[in-house]
């Protein structure tokens, strides 16, 4: 899976605070114009995961 899709469920906001980064490679992150090497990829979603309570999506509502 693409490092930008296992991030679907942080916001930029969270992504910046938890680990720290510069705003702009939140963006790019999470937009797939760049990403970390990929050795360093499961550090960063696992301190993501340790730090952040993922975005949940709001489901529809029925009429």
């Amino acid at each position: 899976m693409p490092f930008k899709d296992q991030l679907t469920q942080y916001t930029a906001s969270q992504i910046i605070t938890a680990l720290g980064c510069p705003r702009a490679t939140a963006y790019d992150w999470l937009d797939g114009r760049r990403e970390p090497p990929e050795w360093q990829q499961p550090h960063w979603l696992t301190i993501l995961a340790k730090r952040v309570k993922p975005v949940e999506k709001k489901k529809p509502e029925a009429h």
